[in-house]
């Protein structure tokens, strides 16, 4: 499986009439590629994210992810290329708090009608291990903490071997060891798949891990 490059060209979003709108001239990111994105709060680096993941639409310009023009498929078929093809980490985790870790995690797979594999399951409980919340896959994520919430999500990011990796802040609610060892799962994922990483970060003490960063204020129009 190859990575799905990322191209934005003349994108513009609006989130309310009348405010200032989140601008971005051009990005490329190649296949495979990993790519941290920086710049001052309120710059945009979310709303590029759900932009890319068809959360949002822009209010102008093109955004496309491997060979799909993200900006021109209907709801349903954005839904669709999100769940088969991208694996996201949101700023606030997005966990649902009536079922468990494990459950939350295999949510991809059964949003695609299926029932997770043998293998699956032993990809889950080493991406958890590694991520140190082994022994929490059975809890709720109301009894976990802000940085255990963070690393269940992560594990549910990865769990369709998604063709592209896009995560908001992964690391912000963990301490340098965990964030460290967060970022290498992201990276060792992304290397056995050739998946293609993009990562929104205030962190600077990551970013000698990335292949490139974009400073999101220089790419503005």
């Amino acid at each position: 499986m190859r990575g799905a490059s990322v191209s934005v060209k003349e994108l513009e979003h609006r989130h309310i009439v009348g405010q200032h709108p989140v601008r971005v001239a051009h990005l490329d990111i190649g296949a495979g590629e990993k790519v941290a994105i920086t710049g001052p709060s309120g710059c945009g680096k979310t709303t590029l994210l759900c932009c890319i993941a068809g959360i949002l639409l822009p209010t102008s310009g093109e955004v496309t992810v491997g060979e799909k023009r993200i900006d021109q498929l209907s709801d349903s078929d954005r839904r669709k290329f999100r769940r088969d093809n991208i694996g996201l980490v949101f700023q606030e985790f997005e966990l649902l708090d009536h079922i468990d870790v494990r459950e939350n995690a295999y949510l991809p797979i059964w949003l695609d009608g299926r029932e997770p594999t043998d293998d699956e399951e032993k990809k889950l409980i080493e991406r958890s291990r590694r991520c140190g919340i082994e022994q929490l896959l059975h809890r709720k994520p109301r009894a976990l903490s802000q940085g255990e919430r963070q690393r269940a999500a992560v594990c549910r990011a990865l769990m369709n071997s998604p063709t592209l990796i896009l995560a908001d802040e992964p690391t912000g609610s963990l301490d340098s060891n965990s964030g460290r060892a967060v970022l290498d799962l992201l990276f060792d994922e992304a290397d056995l798949s050739g998946a293609t990483v993009v990562v929104v970060t205030h962190d600077s003490t990551i970013l000698d891990g990335f292949d490139r960063v974009v400073d999101l204020v220089g790419e503005a129009s």
